[in-house]
Order: C-alpha cells, then structure tokens, then sequence
C-alpha cells in the first residue's frame, strides 16, 4: 500500500499526495487493497461513516469507493477531538470549543453558589479550560476574531471571582497569578518544542538546527522555512520558531521540563506579556 495508512482505536485513515489523475488512482487502489483485507478476515466498512476530504487549492475532487459504494465528501471532519477543515481553518473548532467551555462555565455558575476564588478557579482548571487546550499546538487560532472569543471564556470566568469586582482583565489575572490563554499558548508551544528538540517526546524531527550561526543566542537555534501563506505561518512548525530563538544561552544546558518552565517564566520571550 502506497499511501499513508494510520489506525487509533477503531479509527482508519489512508492519505495520499493527489496531483494527477495517475495519483487518484493510486489511492483507490489503496482503498481497494484494504477492503480486500477486511473481506478476506470477515470485517466489513460502514461506507456511511466513511468520508473523504480533500485539501489543497486546485485539488480535483476525485470521487473515491469503498466496496463499489461511493465515499461521501465532506469539506470537515471531527478527528480525535478536533474539527479540521479543508481549508485547514480553525474558525469552527475555536466555535466549537467555546460553545462547550461556556456551557460548563454557566453550570458552574448556575450549581456552585460560592463566588470564592479557592472555589471557582480550581472547577475552571479542570473542567472548562482543558476544552480551551485540547491539542492547541495543532489548531492554534492565528485570527483575531478567534484569539478574542478564545479570551473572552477566562475573561467571564475571572469575573465571576468576588474579590475580582471592579478589576480589569489584565488586573484579575495579576491578582490570580494566571496568564491569558494566548500567553498560554505560546508558552505550551515552547515547552512541546523543547521536549521535541531535547529527544524527551519521541517524534520525527521537524526543524533543522541553524550551524556556523554567529548571532547572540544560543546553540540550538533553528531554521525557518519560509510561507507567503498566512495560514502556513501560524503552523506550530513555523510559528514556535522567532519565540525559541530568542531565548538566551542558558537553554542549551538545561536537560528537564520542569527546569525549562522556570527558565521561560522568568527569561523568556514571554515574561513582560499578561
């Protein structure tokens, strides 16, 4: 099988680069092997589950099936949690993920009669922000529009604080000791990098790793690819890379997660911002 095939649980994808007529089916017959096997072991595809999405400007849209039954096309799907788009957008995750973060807020809000901080921000922490951070190095927003609504979940949670009365944003989360959710953002964006750079995370490797580089800084700067696009810029490949190069020399010594948070907490990019 040429294309790329991946499995989590009872989940099956096959992908493939399409740029001809030659390559559609190519992938076909990758649908077609696989079928095969599912016959051959008594297994049977519900083709009504089955979907196909295609990315990708000037893509052609081929028309793929399954056991002689055509693959519906969807221009989204739901993937472990996550709504990927075909444009590779992430307007309607970030919706999504509102919507339900603000839904367990207002039954916070509605069953908890307490207003104390001691109360309200441990049943945040754990029951509405991880809708807000599920995965976010993958579907990281980059518009406004997003980034804004995103905050707009803390910025109500923080409110229902009663010490936090009369307080801006910015205010409450000094008070609190907490940090917006953008900070947040690219703070876990520079601790995943470190896992990944450092061997901690065992994934392929995604950067190279500037040599002969005589600027300031440290020894394990990295090489950014260039984008016209938007869209590829804000990818965590691309986006983490000005923030990790401009921390200071001592990052190349230090070998532990836990290290590396103080680190970026107190010299990091991020230190000046809320």
């Amino acid at each position: 099988m040429g294309g790329k095939i991946s499995f989590f649980a009872d989940d099956c994808k096959i992908m493939r680069v399409v740029n001809d007529d030659g390559d559609s089916k190519k992938l076909q017959n990758d649908l077609d092997k696989l079928y095969g096997w599912a016959d051959d072991w008594d297994m049977s595809f519900n083709v009504a589950k089955c979907h196909v999405v295609h990315f990708g400007y000037g893509n052609g849209c081929a028309e793929y099936s399954v056991g002689g039954e055509v693959i519906g096309m969807l221009d989204s799907v739901k993937d472990l949690g996550i709504t990927v788009c075909n444009d590779f957008k992430f307007s309607t995750h970030c919706s999504n993920m509102v919507k339900k973060a603000n839904r367990m807020l207002g039954y916070i809000k509605s069953s908890i009669s307490s207003r104390r901080k001691n109360v309200i921000l441990p049943l945040y922490r754990s029951l509405v922000r991880p809708h807000l951070e599920y995965a976010v190095q993958f579907w990281s927003p980059h518009f406004r529009n997003d980034i804004s609504c995103i905050e707009k979940v803390q910025r109500r949670a923080t409110r229902m604080i009663e010490a936090m009365k009369g307080k801006t944003y910015e205010e409450r989360l000094e008070s609190l000791n907490m940090f917006s959710l953008e900070k947040r953002r690219r703070r876990e964006d520079l601790i995943e990098a470190f896992k990944i750079i450092k061997g901690i995370d065992n994934v392929r490797k995604l950067w190279d790793v500037k040599t002969n580089d005589r600027t300031r800084g440290h020894e394990l700067k990295l090489v950014k690819t260039r984008s016209r696009l938007l869209l590829r810029q804000s990818f965590f490949t691309l986006r983490t890379v000005n923030d990790w190069n401009s921390l200071d020399n001592e990052v190349s010594t230090i070998d532990s997660i836990g290290g590396f948070k103080r680190f970026i907490d107190t010299k990091g990019p991020l230190v000046n911002l809320v």
